[in-house]
């Protein structure tokens, strides 16, 4: 079994990541990283919901004027990343199977007929996306080497994590961005990973 996480790494201070979890009423684990730097595990984020980790991305970003990339991982099949800036949407981008290639139905006959053709128009169409996200990556993390960055995007690696961790690398992302979620913190799983004296935790506050 592969892994399964998501986790968001905000240019912003813990403690104003931590605020602002407080105010919508999120259960989550922040570890700072550097005074304008923090990683968020944050439990609906975990649950793997794009829309619910776009609309955190978006909130987060708007509040604190900054800039945060969430990272979800499913089954170690999938890397799925989503930038947002101040409040607005960058890029998103999926190395390897996407979700909608991964639960697709696969239809022999009609994947012949696509053919050679669909291929290279997918092919294309991935690039440009890469491209994309390389450069609002290289601008979000102050990293000049836009080719770098999308070389790792493009890999072809066995698991998601080796190409999370190779784009930690490239980034000069946090190493406890990488392979960690609000589930393997709340079972214990993270404990060699993790200065847990640093770690923050954040609880929803129950209505009763």
């Amino acid at each position: 079994m592969g892994s399964f996480y998501v986790n968001i790494t905000a240019n912003t201070p813990a403690k104003e990541a931590v605020s602002f979890l407080k105010s919508k009423g999120s259960s989550a684990y922040i570890m700072p990283t550097k005074d304008q730097q923090c990683v968020i595990y944050e439990q609906e984020c975990d649950t793997q919901d794009i829309a619910h980790m776009y609309e955190l991305l978006i909130a987060l970003t708007a509040e604190q004027d900054c800039s945060a990339l969430g990272v979800l991982n499913h089954d170690d099949d999938m890397l799925f990343l989503m930038l947002c800036a101040k409040g607005e949407f960058k890029a998103d981008y999926t190395c390897g199977i996407s979700f909608e290639e991964m639960y697709a139905e696969y239809d022999e006959e009609s994947d012949e007929q696509n053919g050679e053709e669909a291929e290279e128009l997918k092919a294309a169409e991935k690039q440009q996306q890469a491209s994309v996200m390389a450069k609002a990556l290289s601008e979000a993390f102050a990293v000049t080497d836009i080719d770098a960055i999308l070389e790792v995007l493009m890999q072809d690696s066995v698991f998601a994590v080796e190409t999370h961790a190779s784009l930690a690398e490239v980034l000069k992302l946090p190493e406890c961005s990488i392979g960690l979620g609000y589930n393997y913190i709340e079972d214990g799983q993270a404990h060699d990973e993790l200065d847990m004296s640093q770690l923050i935790e954040v609880k929803e506050v129950s209505d009763e």
